[in-house]
């Protein structure tokens, strides 16, 4: 009531200066004809002024005074212009009128405000008597007034608020979403939402309990104003929190979801909301709705489980089993007995009623909402931490890691998580929580190993069985354009043809029919002979497929020239193993593979610019490929001269040639980085390198593009510049790049060493013990390189039909008596022959172990070349092959004898 006497004070003594006008009106002696125009507009002002003070002084309810206030003092300030112009008009005389200078001018001027007042308080009344009289508005008037035409949102908001504040129960609703979506616009409207004082009206439509969707639209656009620190701290002392809390202990479902949610943007956003909150105890509520019918499936006994006195008594006996029928006991005298007297108590028998009426998904979602908010609460606040853990939220947050799953079992983990780090900083906390003999913390550690496991479970497994399988595809698609790239033809009878996923095949089969047809007219007749049967080979294997596979279809057919002179037939189709997006079709004396390199690519491909004293060098990193894209060298002047010119010109070329070789870097990253078809980059992120500030000052130079600056991981100090700059820069950043393959192999190789250094007895090198090793299932994970020059022959002696397995290199190969059985002399037949990179592709699931194929681009992988012949493996457990060799000696020994 002070604040309307304030604000009709206010409208009246504007009124009594449009009365005084009106009188000086009557007393213009000079420009009489403006003077009752600016009667006329004072009249009419008067007249809207008194009605707007009969409204403000019978209201029924608190007004809302923002815009009343605004166009009352610019009201008042163009009433005091038109009442000092008028008052110079009293006296009729000449001198006068000449030293007062008014003109017909002035009058327009004043005239024009008066009419942009009138405009203003006449919205004023649309707003705030739009039905009527009665005070409560009649409608949510969406107008633009005088006083706001260069900021349209600011009436828009005054009429949305005021609606929100005065108008009808449908009004409030309808202008509280509105809010909403005006405010989720951008932080500008949310901030002219909040300085015009739209929170106290959303939090009385909050608290309103007859009304459950005024509720839930308040509380929604109270959680879209929670976006920083200043809006939720002005929530915070409009006295939001009690209303807060007091609406998420007895609404309906699904006001609390909206209000759990708030809670917690609110709580992430402003510690000092985390502490309202938590000293108007929100955190037993929260904590009771989480717990709704977590202990119902454990605690009520069926005929499946603990059919016997004998199981009742020991289940009774568990102290965590007595905690939990402990805990439930408390949760649902929470949630049905809560209030007092009986109108309280009946009450919330029907929220009770409503809620167990409730779908399991509301239900649902209203404890991923609260365990959002307990994550929120907890985070970084110790007392908050001890709160839920004196709550007994504890055995909830650990019940629920067991039995649910996704968001909800994420936010319980986060909030585990901020007790236990708070309890790590907290050592009463720590007793108090954590003690050896709690039921809650052996929950709690029991759920957490329990993750752990499953964290190492199939799925963990059944995702690097995927890893492992990709990269073996990409091997195979290696070894398949190796072989490919090697092959000649006579003439043009080798086709390539690439169709990429969505391509038709009756496309290409007529295109290949017209290939024919032009083909007939080549004359060369052994050259038209080959290339007809390559399109009839390619016609007749496009006829298997009746569309094109999900990921493309790759087709390689033609006449081939073998090594010792000979022509073959070769055809190969595939589907590649993730989708090729080029298209091609060309005969040729090769086979065109350049499309198949994009296979090859990782998804994931990193920049490089290395850059030192003495030039700059610009490389990529994708998968287990290393490319070096260009380097160049400079000769720049150190910081000293040699004499005959100034110290001021010598450090003057100096900058000048360090600001050239900057710029010259910068535009080159541009060339090597940037797409040009797209304008993007074309690297997932960028490392920068050196072993001077010159990379500092690239990165923070105007010169540097500022598409690449956004793609910086990380600026790395190296010892040395060039290709030994970047190894070192990819190993300081392995970090950064645990996920390239170049790194995860640098990795397995490095722990391969590290096993034999340690000489623990899990390791095994050399191609003999590695495939004794394999054969007796002792090999965790294989490790080869992808360039292994061995074959595989499955050899059978004539004589005695004995099947003999050798391994053997080129160099074996050659020698004649691998191919002969060295006690009989008998020749040896060829059953089979595979290389063995193959044969390990095919077989090494059947051994239980994982493939890794390497390559020797690295350090570690060179030397695993080199020195261990490119191939060994890790062991699942200790093995000294040393001591199956003797045990093999002895047998044979023994045999003899």
């Amino acid at each position: 009531m002070e604040q309307e006497s304030r604000i009709g004070d206010e409208l009246s003594s504007s009124l009594l200066t449009a009365e005084r006008l009106r009188s000086s009106v009557e007393e213009a002696k000079s420009f009489k004809t403006e003077c009752g125009e600016v009667g006329k507009q004072a009249d009419r002002l008067a007249q809207m002024l008194r009605t707007l003070v009969r409204l403000v002084a019978g209201s029924q309810q608190q007004v809302y005074d923002r815009p009343i206030r605004r166009v009352v003092a610019d009201v008042r300030k163009n009433l005091d212009r038109a009442l000092s112009l008028v008052r110079k008009c009293r006296r009729d005389n000449v001198l006068r009128r000449v030293c007062t200078i008014i003109n017909a001018a002035d009058f327009r001027r004043v005239v024009g405000f008066l009419e942009s007042s009138n405009g203003d308080v006449k919205w004023l009344l649309s707003v705030f008597d739009g039905d009527g009289g009665d005070g409560g508005g009649g409608g949510i008037v969406i107008s633009l007034p005088p006083i706001a035409t260069n900021d349209p949102i600011l009436p828009w908001v005054w009429s949305l608020v005021a609606s929100v504040q005065m108008g009808k129960v449908v009004d409030k609703i309808e202008a509280a979403n509105q809010l909403g979506s005006l405010a989720g616009d951008n932080d500008r409207n949310k901030k002219i939402i909040v300085d015009e004082g739209g929170v106290p009206p959303l939090l009385k439509l909050l608290k309103d309990g007859s009304s459950p969707e005024g509720q839930v639209s308040a509380a929604s656009v109270l959680k879209v104003l929670s976006c920083d620190e200043d809006k939720v701290r002005c929530i915070v002392n409009d006295v939001g929190v009690p209303v807060i809390v007091q609406v998420l202990s007895d609404s309906p479902v699904r006001v609390q979801i909206k209000v759990a949610t708030l809670v917690a943007r609110m709580a992430e956003h402003d510690p000092v909301a985390q502490e309202e909150f938590a000293r108007q105890s929100v955190i037993k509520p929260l904590v009771t709705l989480l717990s709704l019918d977590v202990f119902v499936d454990d605690l009520e006994p069926s005929s499946k489980q603990h059919s016997s006195i004998h199981s009742l008594v020991q289940m009774n006996k568990d102290p965590v089993s007595k905690a939990y029928k402990s805990f439930k006991s408390n949760v649902y005298s929470e949630i049905g007995g809560s209030g007092s007297g009986s109108g309280s108590g009946s009450g919330s028998r029907i929220l009770k009623k409503e809620r167990d009426n409730e779908s399991p998904e509301v239900k649902h979602e209203l404890k991923v909402s609260c365990a959002e908010a307990l994550w929120m609460l907890a985070r970084g606040n110790v007392a908050n931490s001890r709160r839920i853990t004196e709550t007994k939220g504890l055995l909830s947050l650990a019940k629920i890691v067991e039995k649910e799953d996704g968001e909800l079992r994420y936010n319980c983990l986060m909030t585990l998580m901020e007790i236990t780090s708070a309890a790590e900083s907290n050592a009463d906390l720590r007793r108090a929580a954590f003690k050896t003999n709690s039921p809650a913390a052996k929950a709690v550690i029991d759920q957490m190993l329990w993750i752990i496991k499953e964290i190492d479970s199939p799925a963990k497994k059944k995702m690097a069985e995927q890893e492992s399988d990709k990269n073996i595809e990409i091997w195979k698609i290696k070894k398949l354009i190796k072989g490919l790239e090697s092959a000649r033809g006579n003439g043009t009878s080798m086709i390539s043809l690439i169709m990429p996923p969505r391509d038709q095949v009756a496309r290409v089969t007529k295109m290949l029919a017209d290939e024919y047809g032009t083909a007939s007219n080549i004359k060369s007749r052994v050259n038209r002979q080959s290339v007809l049967s390559a399109i009839t080979s390619a016609q007749q294997r496009l006829k298997l497929y009746n569309k094109v596979p999900p990921n493309g279809l790759v087709l390689y057919t033609g006449t081939i020239v073998t090594d010792d002179g000979k022509e073959k037939k070769v055809t190969i189709d595939l589907e590649p193993f993730k989708p090729i997006n080029a298209s091609l079709y060309l005969c040729d004396n090769k086979f065109h593979t350049e499309p198949l390199n994009e296979l090859l690519e990782s998804d994931d491909k990193f920049g490089f610019i290395v850059m030192d004293g003495n030039g700059t060098l610009f490389g990529t990193l994708s998968g287990n490929t290393r490319e070096v894209l260009h380097k160049f060298t400079v000769d720049l002047p150190k910081k000293h001269g040699r004499g005959g010119q100034s110290a001021l010109r010598f450090a003057r070329l100096r900058m000048e040639k360090r600001h050239n070789y900057v710029r010259k870097t910068a535009e080159l990253a541009t060339q090597f980085y940037i797409n040009p078809a797209t304008s993007q980059p074309n690297v997932s992120g960028l490392i920068l390198a050196g072993s001077a500030d010159f990379k500092t000052e690239l990165s923070q130079s105007e010169l540097f593009d500022p598409r690449l600056q956004a793609k910086i991981l990380n600026v790395v100090d190296v010892s040395y510049g060039g290709e030994n700059g970047f190894n070192q820069a990819i190993e300081l950043s392995a970090e950064i790049l645990s996920n390239v393959k170049f790194i995860q192999e640098k990795k397995l190789i490095g722990k391969y060493f590290e096993e034999i250094s340690q000489d623990t007895g899990k390791y095994v090198f050399g191609l003999d013990d590695t495939l004794k090793a394999l054969d007796m299932g002792a090999v965790e994970t294989l490790i080869v390189w992808e360039n292994l020059d061995i074959n595989r022959y499955e050899l059978k002696n004539g004589a005695t039909g004995e099947i003999v397995i050798k391994h053997l290199g080129k160099e074996q190969e050659n020698d004649q008596s691998n191919f002969h059985d060295a006690e009989s002399n008998a020749e040896l037949e060829v059953v089979e022959k595979m290389p063995l990179l193959e044969w390990f592709a095919n077989e090494y699931k059947r051994f239980g172990c994982t493939l890794e194929f390497v390559t020797n681009k690295s350090q570690e992988g060179s030397q695993f070349c080199r020195g261990f012949g490119g191939i060994g493996g890790l062991l699942r457990y200790q093995l000294d092959m040393r001591t199956f060799d003797e045990l093999s000696d002895g047998e044979v020994y023994e045999d003899s004898d």
